[in-house]
């Protein structure tokens, strides 16, 4: 490798970081990105009044170096709890992350999470509060590593189930942040159309859809258990669209994305929604202004997640049109700042997509928080690799709880985790816990 590709690849990286640095001080600028993570601090007795109802408790950590502590906030009361320390609990919230993922022996796990279940809980012991706590919706606004750790799926202290078999849980930036979702989307003109999906992009010429000689794809009931909507992260000196060696990034598809697709508007049958499906699943329809015109949002696809640069971030869609010429198919974390949604839900079926770099003063920086700040009160997003074929099982289910039952979206992603938890397949928390809800419960 020559100097001068050196010296190349360096000053790319010096130009980014001024591109950084520009995009970050036009948001911070901007008052409605304020308002997602910097807003104003509300009183316990604020958010007794103006954002708790009776069947909502709010628990709110903060890790320290010698102890952390949680705080309760009811409709009535306010309590407050002493934890372990940063260290302590950060520790064993990615030991349960990392057997999660590798879906270790059940035995394994499950006393892994009662422990981390313990050290975050501490004495507020949900089987002996009786009435008070019994089935309540937690509103959870975690730090540190415990904004990578599925609350669901820790079991409730007293008891061998997870919270999700009792309590519906939601995560939020912040109390402020959920009281600055809410002005923000207050008496906006509502979205006319229900439900548009983007599933199962084109990435490459070997597609059989762009001319190419792979096999078709024939689901069966064992096959591709094992594909994720994740590619893998790319080193520093590579942009996405490209390896570390610079060639170009093999993206897998995904088989089962369009069945989802499918599954998700046969639920909502109306000639205005949008299936973009193929080559039209693409950053340019993406961007062209018709998103803002939908309800509800869903990307079934690959997830890129960068977290030395999180701007980067992205879903990945189609990466070749329908005349074989390459295309940018990465709808990065700045081309959601600059989207003015209408949308009341995001649902990014990938991977990661929860995740983020944690930048001091802004919170965690990712899809996530591009959503809130575009003007989406609610993501449901994911925190590891996720499944396909499970995933398109769950995802099916939510909407068929969302659109025909008319459940809210965290009431029916709950029950839709709990039928998938029921079958014995799927019943390790690898397959029904990534997903979470972010942002505002009603």
């Amino acid at each position: 490798r020559s100097p001068q590709t050196d010296d190349l690849k360096q000053e790319v990286r010096d130009l980014e970081s001024e591109y950084q640095d520009v995009q970050s001080a036009i948001r911070k600028s901007s008052p409605r990105y304020a308002a997602v993570t910097q807003p104003s601090i509300l009183t316990a007795q604020q958010i007794q009044t103006n954002l708790l109802d009776r069947d909502t408790l709010l628990l709110e950590y903060s890790l320290g170096e010698e102890r952390s502590y949680l705080w309760v906030v009811s409709k009535d009361g306010l309590r407050s709890f002493r934890l372990p320390s940063r260290a302590k609990i950060e520790a064993q919230a990615i030991q349960v992350s990392q057997l999660v993922v590798a879906r270790a022996p059940a035995q394994a796990l499950s006393a892994a999470s009662a422990e981390l279940s313990r050290m975050v809980f501490g004495e507020m012991v949900f089987g002996d509060a009786g009435p008070v706590l019994a089935r309540k919706r937690l509103l959870i606004v975690p730090d540190g590593a415990l904004q990578s750790v599925p609350f669901a799926m820790l079991p409730e202290p007293g008891t061998h189930e997870p919270l999700v078999a009792r309590h519906e849980v939601v995560m939020t930036p912040s109390a402020s942040a959920l009281a600055a979702l809410r002005t923000q989307v207050a008496g906006r003109k509502p979205a006319l159309k229900t439900l548009a999906v983007f599933a199962d992009p084109v990435f490459d010429g070997s597609d059989p859809r762009a001319g190419g000689v792979a096999s078709t794809f024939s689901p069966k009931p064992e096959a591709n258990l094992e594909t994720a909507r994740l590619l893998e992260h790319l080193s520093a000196s590579s942009g996405a669209g490209s390896n570390s060696a610079g060639t170009p990034l093999r993206i897998p598809r995904l088989p089962y994305t369009a069945q989802e697709a499918e599954r998700i508007l046969r639920v909502a049958p109306d000639a205005s929604d949008l299936k973009a499906v193929g080559f039209d699943a693409s950053r340019a329809t993406a961007i062209g202004g018709r998103l803002s015109e939908y309800k509800y949002l869903h990307f079934a696809t690959h997830g890129y997640l960068d977290t030395e640069r999180p701007e980067l971030s992205a879903l990945v869609l189609s990466q070749i049109d329908s005349h074989n010429q390459p295309e940018d198919g990465f709808l990065r974390v700045d081309d959601i700042y600059n989207a003015r949604l209408s949308a009341d839900l995001v649902v990014l079926s990938a991977c990661q997509t929860g995740l983020g770099k944690e930048v001091r003063g802004e919170g965690l920086m990712g899809l996530t928080r591009a959503f809130l700040y575009a003007g989406v009160p609610r993501v449901i997003v994911s925190l590891w690799s996720v499944n396909d074929r499970a995933t398109a099982e769950l995802m099916a289910d939510f909407y068929e709880k969302l659109l025909r039952r008319g459940k809210r979206p965290s009431e029916a992603l709950r029950e839709a985790q709990l039928e998938l938890r029921k079958q014995k397949r799927w019943e390790s928390p690898y397959y029904w816990a990534a997903f979470v809800q972010q942002g505002d419960w009603q």
